[in-house]
């Protein structure tokens, strides 16, 4: 919550000296940082705690993302682009969907062991 806070102020200041252009990746950060966050929660509460490593894939392919969508917006505002962020984009969603795999199969063994 704190992190997302601190990018909607981040997406506040850089849009105070972009003037007047803007850009929806650098709005649309604090939005997925917040789902990111709370969707893993509540299936976390529902399911239970998963191992540390899961933990940290998920906040690493978190990272990639946000990083992704905050230079892609500096570089659209800025009036250029780059193809190279694509790499973030993947790797970022690569890990998500191996955290969220391992969650499953490590979720299906615990049952299984009952």
């Amino acid at each position: 919550m704190i992190v997302a806070a601190g990018l909607f102020l981040l997406d506040f200041v850089y849009n105070q000296f972009s003037h007047g252009i803007g850009s929806w990746y650098m709005h649309l950060v604090p939005t997925v940082v917040l789902l990111a966050g709370f969707a893993p929660a509540f299936v976390v509460a529902r399911f239970g705690e998963p191992k540390p490593v899961l933990i940290e894939l998920w906040r690493m392919g978190l990272s990639a993302v946000v990083a992704a969508m905050i230079l892609t917006g500096i570089l659209e505002i800025a009036g250029s682009e780059t193809r190279s962020l694509a790499s973030f984009y993947g790797v970022g969603i690569l890990l998500w969907l191996i955290a969220a795999t391992l969650y499953l199969l490590y979720l299906a063994r615990k049952e299984a062991d009952r």
